[in-house]
């Protein structure tokens, strides 16, 4: 039967009513919710209740993902605290073990059903030097072996000889099943422990591996179940094929460190290629893989079987020998073959990849290279023993090299480079410009003060018209179109002819369309007679240094023979040390701004101002000692 037209209205007015009280209902919820929130804001610590009260030691005692024993002095506030702690099991589930029975008892009962984490502690630290530890007693081993289920993550750190027995009555352990276990991480001086079996049987759950030094038997399917895998110095623990077997079968792999452990493999690596029936190793999961390894052959051979995908960050580190000038190994050659690399790491020919950052030490070369887009990195890092690379010839030389044969697909935007030499020579600098036309962005340091940029300027000013049939009177025509950014530090002197060569290279630059919008000069030296000037000690050395021919040209010659070679809003030429105020001043007149403007500092070791401020070229020169 239908509803009479009175009875459809009533019902609608109800609905509406009952509508509008459950929308009040809902504010005045969460209104009472914020209420809540700023009330206990303003409570006291001790009046918040008890499981409030163990969220907020918990969160006090964290220290990364474990909760350390710092909790144990809130104890001591008063009763009620104490109270709470011992009455909380979770407190109670991290235990560092070493001798004290009734403290590893105590922790047992307190912790009642929650899972375990352990720490146990033999032999003597030589980090902290402390005194040498009684063996462990079979109290201690029977105590820790009936809660054996309970534990989520164990970890052992075994130090000295002696101790290699203590570590050997610990290993009956893994012979029970372990069905919360989560996290192994042992380290022990222990060669040979075919006693220790890692099985995924008795240990299901496990994820997260750690050997150190440590070789013992691991079943490969436990290893394929890993998401995080760390092996150093274990020689002889696996064979080659099984190890490469286990990383092919693993599906949930993220992270992977390998220290010293390639060449204690049993076997011998083999590269792939397409007569051998071995795949590629596909690591969908990875997000960190670092190896680091005396023989560089090693890590390259090995890499050469990964594939990684495009979010991951990478470490490889190898060592070589500096003998007689000569290098040993380069960067290049941490990587596999040209052929394979862009399957390992997709990163090194990214469209995304736009900062590089080029080390060059006294020991070491290193390449750091980062794609913003993805969140991925590439570092590969090389030691050199038996000299230092400053008695070399091939520093930059060589370190631009390996940036061009590992990046030169890339279409870099910011580069950075650390450490360059006395003298750099023209081609090195030609080279870099012609293999990463797209740089928008670049810094160098100089690694002493005696640097010579000049063939930098030399370099950058040229043109490649003659290589690409581009119009050399075009901004196709120069080297880096694109570069908009300079910065130049670490201690440059600056001569005559280095000044000239440095506008002329911003005025041929200017007038084929391409300007800097910043420039960067830190810790300018100046040059007289050959020489490098330091800071002027007096007066009459200021005066000499703002008398220098290098700086002194009429200020109508800028706008005779100069265009301007800088725009954008502000220049800025930052000087650390060493060239007081009206040096820097007549330094200035070379250069022509769109702007006319550009602000320049002497800034003391207090980051303190006490040089010139150049506020507008035509007008003012304003100077603040």
């Amino acid at each position: 039967m239908t509803p009479s037209p009175f009875i459809r209205a009533e019902l609608l007015r109800i609905t509406d009513q009952r509508a509008a009280i459950a929308a009040k209902k809902a504010a005045l919820e969460k209104q009472d919710s914020q209420l809540a929130s700023l009330w206990n804001t303003y409570q006291p610590l001790s009046r918040l209740p008890a499981e409030l009260m163990v969220d907020v030691v918990t969160e006090y005692a964290r220290d990364g993902n474990a909760v350390n024993l710092a909790w144990r002095n809130l104890r001591l506030v008063c009763r009620r605290w104490d109270e709470i702690a011992c009455g909380t099991p979770s407190l109670w589930r991290t235990i560092h073990v070493r001798t004290n029975v009734h403290w590893l008892a105590l922790c047992l009962t307190r912790s009642v059903e929650a899972t375990l984490d352990i720490t146990i502690h033999l032999g003597i630290s030589h980090s902290f030097r402390r005194t040498p530890r009684e063996p462990l007693s079979e109290d201690l081993q029977t105590t820790i072996f009936l809660h054996a289920a309970r534990i989520r993550s164990l970890t052992v750190r075994s130090f000295g000889h002696d101790s290699w027995g203590k570590f050997s009555n610990l290993l009956p352990l893994f012979d029970f099943d372990m069905p919360a276990l989560e996290t192994i991480d042992l380290e022990a001086l222990l060669p040979d422990a075919s006693e220790l079996h890692l099985s995924h049987r008795r240990h299901p759950r496990v994820h997260r591996l750690s050997l150190h030094r440590v070789c013992c038997p691991v079943e490969l399917q436990l290893l394929s179940h890993l998401r995080f895998l760390k092996i150093s110095s274990c020689r002889q623990a696996f064979q080659v094929d099984e190890f490469l077997d286990a990383l092919a079968s693993s599906t949930r792999l993220e992270e992977l460190l390998l220290f010293n452990f390639l060449r204690g493999l049993i076997g011998e690596f083999r590269p792939p290629s397409p007569s051998t029936s071995r795949r590629p190793i596909t690591l969908a999961h990875l997000i960190h893989l670092r190896i680091a390894e005396n023989d560089v052959r090693l890590v390259s051979m090995f890499v050469s079987h990964l594939c990684l995908p495009a979010n991951p960050k990478v470490e490889l580190q190898g060592y070589t020998a500096f003998e007689g000038g000569f290098l040993g190994d380069t960067l290049s050659d941490l990587l596999p073959p040209t052929a394979h690399r862009a399957a390992f790491a997709p990163l090194l020919s990214s469209s995304t990849l736009t900062d590089v950052s080029l080390s060059i030490l006294f020991s070491c070369f290193q390449i750091e290279a980062h794609d913003v887009v993805h969140g991925s990195s590439i570092s590969l890092h090389m030691e050199y023993t038996g000299g230092e690379l400053q008695d070399g010839p091939m520093r930059l030389n060589q370190g631009v090299s390996d940036l061009v044969d590992i990046l030169g697909a890339a279409p870099l935007r910011r580069l950075s480079v650390t450490g360059i030499e006395e003298r750099p020579p023209v081609d090195v600098w030609d080279h870099l410009f012609r293999s990463f036309p797209t740089l928008e962005s670049l810094s160098l340091s100089a690694e002493e003060p005696q640097c010579d940029m000049l063939s930098f300027w030399t370099a950058l000013g040229g043109s490649i018209g003659d290589d690409n049939g581009a119009d050399p009177d075009s901004v196709a025509g120069i080297r880096c179109p694109n570069l908009s950014r300079l910065e130049l530090k670490g201690g440059l002197p600056m001569s005559q002819e280095l000044f000239l060569e440095m506008l002329e290279c911003l005025a041929r630059r200017g007038e084929r369309g391409s300007w800097l919008e910043y420039l960067q000069l830190s810790d300018v030296v100046t040059y007289s007679g050959g020489n490098v000037m330091g800071t002027a000690d007096s007066e009459e050395e200021a005066e000499n240094f703002a008398n220098a021919p290098s700086f002194r040209r009429p200020r109508h010659d800028r706008y005779d023979k100069f265009s301007s070679g800088l725009t954008g809003d502000t220049a800025f030429i930052h000087q650390d040390s060493g060239m007081p105020p009206k040096t820097l001043s007549a330094f200035f007149l070379g250069l022509e701004l769109a702007t006319d403007q550009l602000r320049a500092s002497i800034v003391d070791e207090n980051l303190e101002l006490v040089g010139v401020e150049v506020v507008d070229f035509d007008t003012e020169i304003q100077e603040y000692q």
